[in-house]
């Protein structure tokens, strides 16, 4: 958050891979309503993440909740097509999609064309005929996807 603020970015796009995906919930659950304003949306990639543990439990939970579910999408390990529709898992607290890859030290790569077309449309799309709806943050990779950040740093 103190880059963004530096660099005055309003919207901020999120990648969590892995342990990332606990490492936003924290962020959610510790700085609030700062953080989610100024997210606009999320991509889990194989997130070991689980709301019900890592969002609290106190008046931020209901918010959390509702924030995940609006603006993140959970792309998981799969040997299904990269964009399929995974079963909803509690845990995730958002829509489930299939990363293309069954080898999670993979899974970035294999769906990251998905993530950058997500990040650039409002509403979800439909690819190959599944719905889909796609999500600061890894272990070693933390990765902030600001919109327009290049057009504002000199």
């Amino acid at each position: 958050m103190h880059v963004s603020k530096a660099l005055n970015v309003k919207e901020i796009y999120v990648v969590a891979f892995s342990y990332g995906g606990i490492i936003v919930l924290n962020m959610i659950r510790d700085i609030g309503l700062e953080f989610m304003n100024r997210v606009k949306k999320i991509c889990f990639i194989d997130s070991v993440h689980d709301i019900n543990k890592h969002l609290g439990d106190d008046k931020m939970f209901e918010h959390g909740l509702e924030f995940i579910a609006r603006v993140g999408t959970h792309f998981r390990v799969s040997n299904t097509p990269t964009g399929s529709i995974l079963p909803y898992r509690t845990r995730d607290g958002c829509s489930s999609l299939s990363a293309g890859s069954e080898v999670h030290e993979l899974s970035p790569n294999a769906c990251r064309d998905f993530v950058f077309i997500e990040f650039e449309t409002e509403e979800p799309i439909l690819v190959n005929n599944m719905y889909y709806k796609m999500m600061l943050v890894g272990i070693l990779l933390t990765i902030f996807i600001l919109r327009y950040s290049w057009q504002h740093i000199e």
